[in-house]
């Protein structure tokens, strides 16, 4: 098994990170889980100098299937709705 590690730092003013677990386990997780060879994630938050980052850590079958999510990976952009 492998592993991959991504993490996203909030920078917008006011956002509290309380919608982007929400995005996780409605989007982006089952995205991943159409992927061969991905096995898991989790989604850890840490308060960072008045930021919240997001650390993702996702788990693969093997390093060739990180290679092949490399290939499809979409970049998701979390906004805060005024």
């Amino acid at each position: 098994m492998s592993a991959r590690f991504s993490s996203v730092l909030t920078v917008a003013a006011g956002l509290n990170g309380s919608s982007e677990p929400k995005h996780f386990h409605d989007k982006v997780v089952p995205e991943l889980r159409q992927i061969p060879g991905f096995v898991g994630a989790q989604l850890s938050r840490r308060l960072l100098h008045e930021k919240i980052e997001f650390l993702v850590p996702t788990r693969w079958q093997s390093i060739d299937a990180i290679r092949e999510f490399g290939t499809t990976v979409r970049h998701y952009e979390a906004t805060r709705a005024d």
